[in-house]
């Protein structure tokens, strides 16, 4: 037997096929800015993944994303074809928005990228909170000092998801007044272009970020008042993107209704109308909201936050208990310290108001009734009807007489300018635009009148028409005849060819026209 040193012993191979993980269809690109406030925006990922494979981006969506998008829509359903996404207006606001264009787009990606984190790249995680309804702007917005410090630094050129948003109107970093026109086009933008490229003009392929181009538009141009709502309207929106990616649970779509209740049940005695009162929010809005039935928009939101001087992180993610109302309890205690102030009605002077009215019947022109409740200082025309009835019909009226007056003068005086200059008749609709009325009006006051410029224009369209038919007989008749004499046979396609004309100007007149013509010469086969 032999000895075990004499042999060699080698590492044993494993013969088993190793677990590949899946292929992606498409490069799994990574967003930028995830879990910041500048998180990239899910319109510009789509940009940026259509540069990496050098192809423009309305060739990726048509011919990779298009099958994926349209998967589990309804035939008949108009959302089903993508490329009505591609530079329309109409769906821009919602490719990062909270609906079901965004959420489609999302599972479209992820599914060609094998991705999981691209829903933080819109405000979907808010979409049980937050309306869709002025969530975005209907174009594209764009810092170029941003721009243009990312490409001098060697960073990603991309466009974060809250210059899209439609309160926020500056610059979170440089405060500068966000562009929504290209300098060089100056075209307005859609995120989803055939040729969008990150930081490029989709139309003129201009470069975005030339502060060159920048018109002088700071935020000195900003009340105190406007600068302190956008910073801190950014300041909670900031948070809102950057806070996504990190939420243990989805927000209910109760939180805004929860919220609204123990508000009220706190703060109000759970008097619904003097928390509305308090607000300064419309009653029936709010009140859709308190009981349930729609969501807020953001700016709202913000409104309800700032009059709590609460975060909107915090109200839109705490329980009523856990969040610190201190700051509010204390102003709004000093505030309903003060004494309020006396609701007693302002007393109308009657002598004023009957003087004012025995003025305006005897002045000419007679002034509206509008101008003399001004004068009086009543809040409406109804104080004058209850006190006085006869004055004040009696005003109305000899205001519509002459009223009726001054367009029979200015209408009467254009149809004798019209007449002179024997320039063609007019319909009324166009006449009255030219007197600035409405067209109802002239046929109110003026039927006789109105039906006599109708008539005669309608005869001016039936010569019109006549002429017409005749210079095109005599015109097709030479083009048949020639076509005769040369030896070509006078059909259509040859017509077409003779003048150069598309097939749909021969209309039924024009055809009726050429059979007759036909018909005389013996093209008896044509007809």
């Amino acid at each position: 037997m032999l000895h075990e040193k004499n042999f060699t012993i080698y590492k044993s191979f494993n013969l088993q096929k190793p677990t590949i993980p899946p292929r992606s269809r498409l490069y799994s690109l990574d967003p930028i800015g995830v879990g910041t406030p500048y998180s990239e925006s899910l319109t510009s990922y789509t940009t940026r993944l259509a540069d990496v494979h050098c192809v423009p981006t309305g060739l990726l969506i048509t011919t990779e994303i298009s099958s994926c998008y349209q998967e589990n829509f309804s035939s008949d359903s108009k959302k089903k074809n993508i490329q009505n996404l591609i530079g329309s207006s109409e769906h821009h606001r919602a490719l990062n928005g909270t609906g079901i264009i965004a959420n489609r787009l999302i599972q479209s990606l992820e599914k060609l990228t094998l991705r999981t984190d691209l829903n933080f790249l819109t405000m979907i995680t808010w979409s049980e909170v937050i309306s869709a309804h002025g969530l975005f702007r209907p174009s594209k917005a764009w810092c170029p000092i941003c721009y243009k410090e990312w490409l001098a630094a060697g960073k990603l050129i991309y466009e974060p998801l809250i210059w899209g948003l439609e309160i926020v109107k500056v610059c979170p970093v440089h405060y500068q007044y966000l562009q929504t026109l290209c300098p060089y086009c100056n075209k307005k933008l859609f995120s989803l272009e055939w040729y969008s490229r990150p930081g490029y003009c989709p139309k003129c392929q201009s470069w975005l970020g030339d502060t060159s181009k920048l018109a002088s538009s700071s935020v000195a141009n900003l009340t105190k008042e406007e600068l302190g709502w956008q910073q801190s309207a950014i300041h909670d929106i900031s948070e809102l993107i950057a806070n996504a990616p990190y939420l243990f649970s989805c927000v209910g779509r109760n939180k805004i209704q929860d919220m609204l209740v123990g508000c009220v049940n706190e703060f109000f005695v759970s008097k619904f109308n003097s928390f509305q009162d308090s607000i300064k929010i419309p009653h029936t809005t709010l009140y859709k909201w308190y009981s349930g039935q729609t969501l807020p928009q953001l700016s709202y939101l913000l409104k309800l936050c700032n009059y709590f001087e609460i975060n909107l992180f915090d109200f839109l993610t705490k329980n009523f208990d856990d969040i610190d109302f201190s700051i509010f309890r204390r102003n709004y205690v000093n505030q309903s310290a003060k004494p309020k102030p006396s609701l007693s009605r302002k007393r109308i002077d009657l002598v004023k108001m009957e003087q004012l009215l025995n003025v305006a019947i005897n002045e000419y022109p007679p002034p509206t009734l509008k101008k003399l409740i001004i004068c009086s200082g009543i809040k409406s025309h109804k104080s004058f009807h209850k006190y006085f009835p006869d004055l004040t019909l009696k005003l109305l009226s000899i205001r519509k007489e002459y009223k009726m007056n001054d367009i029979k003068k200015r209408l009467l005086h254009f149809l004798d300018i019209q007449d002179k200059s024997n320039a063609n008749p007019l319909p009324v609709t166009l006449i009255a635009t030219r007197l600035r009325v409405s067209y109802k009006t002239l046929y109110a006051y003026f039927p006789d009148l109105c039906n006599e410029i109708t008539d005669k224009y309608l005869d001016y369209i039936r010569q019109n028409q006549l002429k017409v038919i005749t210079e095109n007989r005599h015109q097709l008749r030479q083009a048949v005849i020639d076509l005769h004499v040369r030896g070509i046979i006078p059909n259509i396609v040859n017509l077409i060819n003779y003048f150069g004309i598309p097939q749909k100007v021969l209309n039924k007149i024009n055809m009726s026209i050429v059979k007759e013509i036909w018909s005389e010469l013996g093209y008896l086969e044509l007809l």
